[in-house]
């Protein structure tokens, strides 16, 4: 079995908006396979949110950051929360797995200087910081976990960025991060049982899939047909088109598969 849990559907901002009134918090999944916990994205008040829902934040194997923008990328934020709460209560987090992009991969030390420079002193939990290797990462389980990261298009092309395609036994799920429309997303896409795609552009706004790199509703929709997805759920949208409209513009792409508009409380087990 296969869980995952929405714990942010919306955009950084989408929460507090007053015109969009969509309540949705920033970027995050939960993924539950096995003994395996594992967060797509750590956006603000990641922990805050995992503990909402009953999940101990300390709970979590692992963190696959599909980019360094904030609104994507809130882990040292993370990591706090979890040491603090291991300090100040009996749960501990020993050991946290990251797959981030090279240059955060890189100049990680520097980075973790900047926010906390007296590490030596505390017991933070240990880090084991893993390249996104595309041939893929497997993880030791009862069932075969494998991890696929594949590089695709935001950010002018200026931004290192990834979708992750995870598969455990013969289900298979699709994450986007933030995503133009390139060969990576297709390939991490490729038959998903289930393709958890961005959609961050309004709809009739087409250029900017290829200028800055975000998809709208049919764009994704487009995308989920042509590799057969299974279920599209498409996120991190402004709630400024609505529901109704964001469905008959994906359903233009021609993909007449099952699609949810996503939302904070969503559950799927495969």
């Amino acid at each position: 079995m296969i869980k995952i849990t929405a714990l942010g559907t919306g955009v950084c901002s989408s929460h507090f908006h007053p015109v969009a009134d969509c309540r949705r918090k920033p970027p995050g999944f939960l993924v539950e396979c096995d003994e395996y916990k594992i967060l797509l994205d750590c956006s603000q008040d990641m922990a805050a949110r995992l503990e909402e829902r009953g999940i101990p934040m300390e709970s979590i194997n692992m963190i696959l950051l599909s980019h360094a923008h904030p609104d994507h990328n809130a882990l040292i934020h993370f990591i706090q929360s979890v040491f603090a709460k291991g300090i100040w209560g009996k749960e501990k987090m020993e050991q946290l797995s990251v797959i981030l992009p090279n240059h955060l991969y890189d100049g990680f030390q520097a980075w973790w200087n900047i926010y906390i420079p007296e590490t030596e002193k505390f017991p933070f939990p240990k880090l084991n910081l893993l390249r996104p290797i595309h041939h893929g990462i497997t993880l030791p389980s009862g069932k075969k976990i494998s991890i696929y990261p594949q590089t695709v298009y935001h950010g002018f092309g200026k931004t290192e960025s990834y979708a992750y395609r995870i598969s455990y036994d013969e289900n298979v799920i699709a994450y986007s991060g933030d995503t133009g429309l390139c060969q990576g997303i297709g390939l991490a896409a490729y038959e998903a049982d289930l393709f958890i795609c961005e959609a961050s552009s309004r709809i009739n706004d087409d250029k900017n899939a290829t200028i800055y790199g975000h998809l709208n509703p049919r764009q994704a929709g487009a995308i989920a047909q042509i590799a057969n997805v299974k279920k599209l759920f498409l996120t991190h949208f402004t709630g400024l088109d609505s529901p109704e409209a964001m469905i008959e513009d994906c359903h233009k792409s021609g993909y007449k598969r099952e699609l949810i508009i996503g939302y904070d409380t969503y559950t799927e087990i495969l």
